[in-house]
């Protein structure tokens, strides 16, 4: 994934034994409902100098385990 310039809709959808997420520099866009479900995802980590511009709707939708 680390070249990757998107994270597609629904790409890792109700994946729910997905706990932590490193998202790289190289991504630009988080598709639509991308980890929605992922009940146990609990730490997100943007990459330094990201070149993230757009986080779509529901993204991280009821992913129970996110605190901030």
């Amino acid at each position: 994934m680390s070249e990757s310039k998107e994270i597609f809709t629904s790409q890792f959808y109700y994946c729910h034994k997905l706990k932590e997420i490193t998202i790289p520099s190289s991504v630009t866009s988080i598709g639509e409902y991308a980890f929605n479900r992922c009940s146990s995802l609990n730490q997100i980590t943007f990459e330094q100098q990201s070149s993230l511009t757009q986080i779509n709707d529901y993204a991280f939708s009821e992913c129970s385990s996110l605190k901030q």
